[in-house]
């Protein structure tokens, strides 16, 4: 929902229509990238079946633990020139930026804050809070 309030075009794939909606938005070209971030090797196979028939690029942005086998036919990967891309490391400037452009508002995130906000005294209720299915930003004020 909070994609969908962005201006973005979602997909739930547990409904098992992946390959069609892509395809229906792409009229039949299906998608230049896909970034995963889940770590899965089903996840990793499924993205790669709504790439473009040539010259698709996978960014895998997720880890689990333990590690999971990629999931790709080496063969597919080859014959359909897929790129598999992994990204990971971020630094000191990285994150001076990241502050400096939430500081400035130049990137505007609410919409990805949940509505839901509790003091640092209440710490065990955002945590039962942040366990809930579909709630990943629970925000912790300081207290005063």
């Amino acid at each position: 929902k909070t994609a969908e309030a962005a201006g973005f075009k979602t997909i739930d794939p547990s409904n098992g229509d992946l390959l069609k909606r892509v395809g229906d938005w792409s009229d039949g070209a299906f998608a230049d990238a896909a970034i995963v971030t889940i770590g899965s090797a089903n996840v990793n196979a499924e993205a790669a079946t709504a790439l473009k028939k040539f010259d698709g690029k996978i960014l895998l942005f997720a880890a689990a633990y333990p590690a999971p086998e990629v999931g790709l036919n080496a063969n597919e990967i080859h014959y359909r020139r897929l790129s598999l891309i992994g990204t990971f490391i971020a630094d000191l400037s990285d994150f001076v930026e990241a502050a400096d452009l939430l500081n400035s508002r130049r990137v505007d995130v609410s919409r990805l804050i949940e509505p839901n906000r509790y003091r640092l005294d209440d710490i065990q209720e955002a945590f039962r809070e942040a366990s809930r299915p579909g709630r990943f930003r629970v925000c912790v004020l300081p207290n005063g």
